[in-house]
């Protein structure tokens, strides 16, 4: 922080006061009277809190500068800590530091269930000097009376600001609805009952695999994987729920029915079953695929009923009001990931660019009507399916004309038997709506359980008017739809032509789609997550997977955040049934009456709120002990949620064997606290080859420590702490590292812990520069009389047969230059660059001397789609050192994208964008990264510097004595 900007426009105080203001800030100024006026800072923070908040201050008022002010605050306020990047560990050491300092300091959550936030509340809450309020869903029910609303006019200096009526809310219940595919009964009424009784076939195959798998030998994640199928609770595929495996010893990204071994499924009776259940999901009905007159079946998937959901969402673009002046209409959905360690973003975003080009296909009608109004008479043009254009009159001197209307849809229909015209009539007004047909038949369970609502999905609105008698009409009909993938979210645009008898114009309309998981769900903007519609694939997994582990599942809070609504889908029968019961303790949290669900979560609050002068406390309930089931990063209604599964159900037969199979996984892996999940994308480090040093401390303690090769760790470099690869170091250099519970770089334990990077280490955000640098290095240096997977090595994100092929292509352009034959013609279709046109591939790599230079390499991805770039730029892209670049992102995220399919890395092509926004955001990271070391290896730390405080007594420096590659 640089310095103090005075505020220059007081909203309180006497009218004299405001006038003068000016003049009383201005001489305070001057004489330097304003050292010893109580101020308040403002300083927002948007990832950490920024360096040097404390000190000598440049002081700004009206654009001049004033002499520099020591502010050296006595009271810190740090308000809603969780929507930005906290730790717990960190605000630690804040208190104590805060303490040593003589500063008072008070932290702020602005949501009761974060993760981890039991065990730092336990780490605090019997110091004399500490006073806590845990304000919970039930302590909030039971004292909201005694919550005085603030007025209008000064809520915004309340903790809970302009969102005080969703915390402190009247209406309680979560307003959620539930579809489902429908059963074989054609009664009229259907009750829920009806619904979870029915004999749905997927329950009884899950049944079989769980009665034989105890019998057979697979491992653990595979006997999860078939037991509690990922495959039920998702809006994908079997074909899109990837999953990274050890397969007949090769690591690789396949869909989910295909990572067991050969011989696993050859001795595995319960694979064949969950086989055939993927077989059967992935055989169910494809909107996308109708939309393009493609076969698909009747039966319905989570998919289907997700792509119908998706339609109308787009349907209800056309009955919105249009005014010319319109901003664009936006729409927002949120879209729980129940499976968060399987490889599902890139397939989720093509399942829906898949759908909104079909949707695309299937509007676009040659000829759509058109609504004329001459005199007293509203009539239809249109092209018929003969190719002539015909007039039917629709409203004459106020009177419809019923036969007409009966023609056009005649007219309409000829030319394509998938559109269906429907027309509607109301009070002399007529509604006529054109729709791409495809049906699907679901059922709707709204909050108020009771009777079951059959409805029906009829296809895609492409074209919709309203005619009145009196001649004015409003015509609505498809222009474009676009999908696009954001940084962070996906986008459908869809542009609609509006005309009326007076005007015409085009309005534009948006869906905005986040995905993640539930617990990321607690990272997005309250006024977004105000506006927007959950969308949960069925009930939350007790447990999920990752690439080599079971995981417990975590993120039940999610429900509780004030979304707009909920949507649930579930099938027939066991999914439905136990959908219900999670959603029964939710109601019971928040029941007129005491359950055991809203006494836990009282008794929690109660249990870590102390010093209340504001509010007398609610009296603390009863509560029979139990064994609580809860990890060390739970929030704390994951901890009560999943007590209440593994206590209180099951009272048949199958649900008790359920939970009997559920407490064994509990007491398997359970109460292994220090679990950490996989990350998402790319290879683990611990799979790499490991670079062993010999390092002397400063104590003179020798050490062997090693780090995988490619690990970008700080070294000295005279006043500067600069990145390099572990493999680059040299004897004598002075390396600086953190070591927590197990050492790592000091950027990785940042992303970490700090900024909450689950996803990506510091390498992987940085490796599209790193490997652009290792690709040209190797292509340009390659020889090629020698064996090509060991002079290709380095480019370790190919397979045996990329490099191989890579090789091959490369020697006969490069050295042998004969007649290109159809063997290479083959190769370059099977190799990385098979978007590439063959023949300009050629000519590329034809051009000048036998090597792979920096020209051709930007040429070729030229044609991939590289562009903004100047030649030159590149050139320095494929050369330069990682301290060299001041940015990590590439202007255009498609620039990334382009560089992916030049290096044919998949995992930067799968997600491009995502990695390119962490680019984006980590060049200011390493600079603050590197300012902090600088003071924390000088031995003077800040106080109230993240960065500092995180790192502090973690570093860990010493000289490189030996290197050792294992």
């Amino acid at each position: 922080m640089n310095g103090i900007e005075v505020s220059t426009r007081p909203k309180y105080g006497t009218r004299k006061y405001k006038k003068d203001y000016d003049a009383i800030v201005n001489e305070k100024l001057i004489t330097g009277e304003i050292q010893n006026t109580p101020k308040i800072v403002s300083v927002s923070i948007d990832y950490i809190t920024p360096d040097s908040i404390i000190g000598n201050k440049s002081t700004s008022f009206k654009n001049e500068d004033y002499s520099t002010t020591n502010f050296n605050p006595k009271l810190m306020i740090y308000e809603s800590i969780n929507e930005r990047k906290y730790s717990f560990d960190n605000l630690l050491n804040l208190i104590n530091n805060s303490y040593n300092s003589n500063v008072k300091l008070v932290l702020h959550f602005s949501w009761p269930y974060l993760r981890g936030l039991d065990h730092f509340l336990e780490a605090i809450e019997n110091r004399d000097n500490i006073g806590i309020l845990h304000l919970g869903k039930r302590f909030c029910l039971e004292k909201n009376a005694n919550f005085e609303r603030p007025p209008l006019d000064i809520i915004h200096l309340s903790l809970e600001g302009y969102f005080w009526d969703l915390y402190y809310s009247k209406d309680t219940s979560i307003d959620f609805k539930v579809l489902s595919p429908t059963i074989n009964r054609n009664d009229k009424g259907l009750f829920i009952t009806d619904i979870i009784n029915c004999d749905w076939s997927f329950d009884s195959r899950i049944k079989e695999i769980r009665e034989r798998v105890s019998n057979e030998k697979l491992n653990r994640v595979e006997k999860n994987t078939v037991m509690f199928p990922p495959i039920i609770d998702s809006f994908l595929l079997p074909s899109e729920t990837k999953k990274r495996c050890l397969k007949n010893g090769s690591w690789m990204t396949i869909p989910i029915n295909e990572t067991f071994e050969t011989k696993t499924i050859e001795n595995s009776y319960s694979i064949g079953i969950f086989n055939g259940l993927c077989s059967d999901i992935e055989k169910c009905k494809d909107i996308a695929y109708e939309f393009q007159n493609l076969f698909t079946t009747v039966n319905i998937s989570k998919k289907t009923l997700f792509q119908s959901y998706l339609v109308e969402k787009m349907n209800e673009f056309y009955r919105i009001t249009q005014s010319k002046n319109d901003n664009i209409s936006q729409a927002t959905i949120c879209v729980a990931n129940l499976h968060p360690y399987l490889l599902t973003f890139s397939s989720f975003a093509e399942s829906i660019n898949y759908l909104v080009n079909s949707t695309k296909i299937a509007s676009k009608l040659k000829h759509f009507p058109k609504l004329t109004h001459k005199e007293n008479e509203t009539y239809i043009e249109l092209k018929t399916a003969d190719g002539e254009y015909c007039s039917l009159t629709i409203f004459k001197n106020g009177v419809l004309q019923k036969k007409n209307i009966r023609e056009i849809s005649k007219e309409v229909c000829k030319k394509d038997p998938n559109i269906e015209f429907n027309y509607f009539i109301d009070e002399n007004n007529l509604q006529i709506t054109i729709k791409k047909k495809s049906f699907v038949e679901y059922l709707e369970l709204e909050k108020k359980q009771g009777i079951v609502n059959k409805n029906l999905f009829k296809g895609s609105i492409i074209y919709e008017a309203i005619i009145r008698s009196d001649g004015s009409f409003e015509e609505n009909k498809f222009n474009n739809i676009l999908f696009e993938r954001k940084s962070n979210y996906f986008l459908i645009s869809t542009e609609i032509d509006h005309r009326t008898e007076r005007e015409y114009f085009k309005n534009k309309h948006e869906i905005r789609i986040f995905y993640g998981s539930l617990l990321q769900m607690q990272d997005l903007d309250k006024e977004l997550i105000k506006n927007s519609e959950l969308l949960i694939p069925g009930p939350i997994p007790f447990n999920t997977i990752t690439d080599q582990e079971i995981v417990i599942s975590q993120g039940y809070d999610a429900l509780l955040l004030p979304f707009r609504k909920i949507v649930f889908f579930a099938y027939p029968g066991a999914n439905l049934a136990q959908l219900l019961k999670q959603l029964d303790l939710y109601n019971g949290l928040i029941s007129d009456h005491p359950t055991s669900v809203s006494t836990k979560d009282l008794l929690f609050s109660l249990k870590h709120t102390n010093k209340s002068k504001r509010f007398t406390l609610p009296s603390k309930p009863r509560l029979d002990a139990s064994e609580e089931k809860k990890l060390l990063n739970d929030t704390p209604l994951d901890t009560t949620i999943r007590q209440e599964i593994m206590d209180d159900f099951g009272n048949e037969t199958n649900e008790v064997e359920y939970i009997k199979t559920l407490k064994d996984i509990w007491g398997t892996i359970g109460q292994n606290n220090t679990f950490k999940p996989q990350k998402r994308f790319y290879a683990d480090q611990s799979n790499k080859e490991q670079l062993e040093l010999l390092v002397e401390y400063e104590t003179g303690e020798i050490e062997n420590i090693s780090f995988p090769i490619g690990t970008l760790i700080r070294k000295s470099c005279g006043n500067e702490y600069i990145l390099a690869t572990i493999d680059e170091l040299m004897e004598g250099d002075l390396i600086y590292y953190v070591q927590s519970e197990e050492r790592e770089s000091i950027e990785n334990y940042l992303l970490r812990t700090l900024l909450s990077e689950d996803e990506f280490s510091i390498e992987e955000i940085l490796e599209p520069r790193t490997s652009l640098g290792i690709f040209y290095n190797v292509l340009n240096s390659v020889d090629f009389t020698q064996e090509a997977q060991i002079q290709m090595k380095k480019i370790d994100w190919l397979n045996f047969e990329q490099k191989t092929i890579l090789f091959e292509i490369l020697s006969q352009l490069l050295i042998i230059r004969s007649d290109p034959d159809e063997r290479l013609f083959k190769m370059i279709q099977n190799s990385i660059w098979n978007e590439v046109e063959p023949k300009k591939l050629i000519e590329i790599f034809e051009k000048g001397n036998k090597k792979v230079t920096k020209a051709k390499l930007f040429e070729l991805i030229e044609e991939m789609g590289f562009k903004s770039y100047k030649e030159s730029s590149f050139k320095a892209l494929c050369s330069s050192s990682i301290n060299d670049q001041k940015h990590y992102s590439f202007h255009e995220d498609k620039n990334l994208l382009a560089l992916g399919k030049l290096l044919g890395h998949q995992q930067i092509i799968d997600n491009y964008q995502t990695i390119n926004e962490k680019g984006t955001m980590i060049a200011i990271f390493l600079r603050q990264i590197g300012r902090s070391l600088k003071r924390v290896a000088g031995g003077n730390c800040e106080p109230f510097n993240e960065i500092d405080i995180a790192i502090g007594d973690r570093l860990k420096k010493g000289v490189v004595r030996q290197i050792m590659q294992n």
